[in-house]
């Protein structure tokens, strides 16, 4: 869907959901509808809601609306639906507050518990427009449930639903000129839940094979252990950010890159990820290591003593790990400011302090962007609150975005999905630094739909479920593409097309993404959509969703070179205009692509098949 038609349709609708992958124009969706509501019926009370402190931030900037852009859990306990002591939700007690628009962005991270306490908390009566604005290929909540994909899910497929007409714009094209070519963002698409791109494939591959263009938004580097690894991020944080380890000063590097004693300090400039917090690539070894490696002399020298055990010093970037009010003073008397988990800011000063006749004590301020004054946090409470946030988890990062990323992507780790993936491969807004260790096999792995996080939750919003455990990972049929022989695929035009060839020519025809390897170098490959083996030959198909669109069929056309470079001919609706071959001898790739409405006909599948395989 274009920009145009998903603008009319959330003003047309009481409740919508926008969602599409990073550079698809969410936001500024949201912004041309506010200022099209405010010319066509006046000023209305809007309400802008997020889960997080960046992703609250971001939607005020771009809207303009600062004064009405709150994270979910400040209008919760604004409402007292949060209970002060702790910010656990509260079933009950609270007040409403109601506004025409309600917008909610990064509905992905939202939790089916936090989602329902938001809905109590709102006038519902008072609300002409509720909106749902994120991205259901990021990670699942953390907590219950997974109820943005739920509702996009039932919305897309309820046939009562639908025939009230259509609640969900899906933008697929990217309008960002800076991200239609970006080559890192092509490599997200690989593990998003859309309609496989045709040349998503050939990206993996220029992976595996260190071609990626020097000059676009991705660097790709190996490494085989934490000392290679060390030393590796420590070479690209000098080449791309310019802190230098080995200078004479390389703690002034490091300032300078996060924007130390500048009226506006950017700690969010640049970011290391990682999916695991412990072992040796995890986010807190990594931390430890850059810390003593630019921090060394201040952690000895420090007066007061460095704060917590992850002993926070003076000029130190720190992560808030939970939603709290932490104290300020505003030259006259000390207020309380709320602060999100997940805000990342500098260490701008420590102090010890003390009054007659008691116990001195430590305090540490902290500067978070957005915010012209500093937040203090006493010695015995930093552990509660703030961590060394050099290197964050991609989960902490969700909702956020830096300019330089360097995400370090090992060989295994028990957090590691196809979500995880895509969100820490969409974090970037300049240039993403990939750093895997030893080969692209995770990359491979994740891809696949049974690396799913989101479909590993065995919970649905709008169906009761009972789930023996001996049964094995609950899989919804609203969210899982499963064909007739039990293969996930990654679309429903794939299931439709395995289940025509198993119809066809008998089960066990076909393998799913089966690695296709060039002769000349294993690490070239791509991953047809369905290998075929049938009286001992062998072919290859290929379903083109979206030939209509000049960027699919751009992708298509370098993919089919690539099968043509090997010698292996292709037929069908994606081959060259005027060049198809009669029948040419196997192995060679079959094509098949959906209707113009988006529908897929299996008798043209089925005719396919009988045409090129069975010569009939």
């Amino acid at each position: 869907m274009g920009q145009a038609d998903a603008l009319e349709l959330v003003f047309r609708s009481r409740f919508a959901v926008i969602h599409g992958p990073a550079g698809t124009g969410k936001t500024t969706i949201v912004a041309a509808l506010l200022r099209g509501i405010e010319e066509t019926e006046g000023r209305r009370p809007v309400l802008l809601l997020a889960p997080t402190g960046k992703a609250r931030v971001r939607l005020a900037e771009k809207t303009g609306l600062k004064d009405r852009a709150f994270t979910i859990h400040q209008f919760l306990l604004r409402n007292g639906w949060l209970r002060e002591e702790n910010f656990t939700l509260k079933l009950s007690g609270g007040q409403t507050e109601g506004a025409a628009t309600v917008i909610v962005d990064e509905a992905s991270m939202i939790t089916v518990d936090l989602l329902a306490t938001m809905l109590r908390a709102l006038k519902k009566n008072e609300v002409r427009r509720f909106i749902l604005v994120g991205d259901p290929n990021q990670l699942p909540p953390i907590g219950p449930g997974r109820p943005f994909v739920d509702i996009i899910s039932w919305l897309e497929q309820d046939e009562t639903i639908r025939r009230y007409g259509r609640h969900v714009a899906h933008l697929r094209q990217r309008v960002r000129h800076k991200h239609r070519g970006s080559e890192a963002l092509r490599l997200a698409d690989a593990f998003a839940a859309e309609d496989p791109s045709p040349d998503d494939d050939a990206i993996l591959s220029a992976v595996a094979l260190g071609r990626v263009d020097p000059a676009s938004d991705l660097e790709v580097h190996y490494w085989n252990d934490a000392v290679e690894l060390s030393h590796l991020l420590s070479e690209r944080m000098k080449a791309v950010l310019g802190v230098a380890a080995d200078g004479p000063k390389p703690w002034d590097t490091l300032d300078e890159s996060l924007g130390h004693g500048k009226e506006k300090p950017h700690p969010e400039r640049w970011q290391i990820l990682s999916p695991v917090r412990g072992d040796l690539h995890g986010t807190s070894e990594l931390n430890r290591v850059i810390q003593r490696t630019y921090r060394r002399g201040l952690m000895v020298t420090a007066k007061p003593r460095p704060f917590g055990e992850q002993e926070i010093v003076w000029r130190d970037k720190v992560i808030q790990i939970a939603n709290a009010r932490m104290p300020w003073w505003d030259g006259k008397q000390q207020r309380e400011e709320y602060v999100a988990n997940g805000e990342v800011g500098l260490v701008v000063g420590t102090q010890r302090k003390g009054k007659h006749g008691k116990p001195p004590w430590d305090v540490l301020y902290v500067r978070f962007p957005a915010r012209d004054f500093e937040l203090q946090y006493r010695c015995p409470i930093v552990d509660s609150y703030l961590e060394l946030a050099y290197a964050i988890t991609v989960h902490k990062a969700q909702g956020s975005d830096f300019d330089y990323v360097f995400l370090i992507i090992p060989q295994k780790a028990p957090t590691l999905s196809r979500e995880l993936l895509y969100t820490g491969l969409t974090r970037f807004k300049e240039r993403l630094i990939l750093l895997i260790e030893k080969d692209c096999g995770p990359l491979l792995r994740c891809r696949s739909p049974e690396a799913s996080a989101t479909a590993r939750r065995n919970t649905n919003l709008f169906s009761l479920q009972m789930h023996p455990e001996t049964v094995g990972p609950y899989r919804p049929d609203l969210l899982i593409h499963r064909t007739r022989e039990g293969t996930l695929v990654r679309s429903k035009s794939e299931v439709v097309v395995a289940d025509v060839l198993t119809s066809v020519l008998g089960e066990g025809c076909y393998r799913y993404e089966q690695k296709l390897e060039n002769p000349a170098d294993p690490r070239d490959f791509r991953l047809p959509d369905f290998t075929i083996t049938y009286a001992g030959d062998t072919f290859y198909w290929e379903h083109l969703g979206m030939l209509g669109n000049p960027a699919y069929r751009q992708e298509w056309e370098r993919k089919r070179a690539w099968y043509e470079g090997l010698g292996i001919p292709v037929v069908g609706i994606g081959a060259a205009p005027g060049q198809e071959p009669p029948h040419p001898t196997p192995p060679f790739v079959i094509t098949s692509a959906d209707g113009r409405d988006g529908s897929i006909d299996a008798q043209e599948i089925a005719h396919l098949a009988r045409k090129w395989i069975l010569n009939t």
